[in-house]
């Protein structure tokens, strides 16, 4: 539940991009304000383009509708990356 959201936090500084998308998967089950504020950080601040799309899954998860700018901003880090866009979009209509 919400309370392994900070130790989930920790594994986002990991090297490895499957820890961390396996730590985004659990995140997205914690439907949770706080879960999808996380991911939100991961997905405009990682630099693997499927951590940020699982980051994206995590935000639609529990995400709010003012997050919607921020989503924006994440689809446009990866312009040539058209399912980075279709997951943003997906999570969009998700979160209204």
């Amino acid at each position: 539940g919400p309370a392994a959201v900070d130790g989930l936090r920790t594994l986002f500084g990991e090297a490895d991009p499957n820890l961390r998308i396996y730590a985004l998967t659990a995140l997205a089950r914690i439907a949770d304000p706080g879960s999808a504020a996380l991911a939100l950080e991961v997905a405009l601040a990682d630099a693997n383009v499927n951590v940020v799309a699982a980051a994206v899954e995590a935000v639609a998860a529990a995400g709010s509708p003012d997050m919607g700018g921020d989503l924006v901003r994440v689809a446009g880090r990866f312009p040539n990356q058209p399912f980075v866009s279709f997951a943003v979009r997906a999570a969009l209509r998700k979160i209204g």
